[in-house]
């Protein structure tokens, strides 16, 4: 298998003169041979902080069903920040 991160801090709001509330990302993927693999998103909140941002996973799972088939079980769970 494998884990990759992506760029650390990409912007993810409009940019440029005159921008407000920038947010940053931090992306990873995880693989597991054979049949493993998850994705993470997550965004910072209204005070910088990863703790109080969006977080958002993509995980799949390949299950063998025969010769040359298998079968994907797909989970997307997520967390929001807390409510004001």
């Amino acid at each position: 298998g494998f884990e990759g991160t992506f760029q650390p801090n990409a912007e993810v709001a409009p940019t440029g003169e005159g921008a407000t509330n920038v947010k940053k990302t931090e992306r990873s993927t995880k693989y597991m041979a054979p049949g493993y693999m998850h994705h993470r998103i997550r965004s910072t909140g209204d005070d910088g902080s990863f703790d109080t941002g969006f977080e958002t996973w993509t995980v799949a799972y390949a299950t063998p069903s025969g010769p040359g088939r298998c079968r994907l079980f797909a989970r997307f769970p997520f967390r929001f920040p807390k409510p004001k």
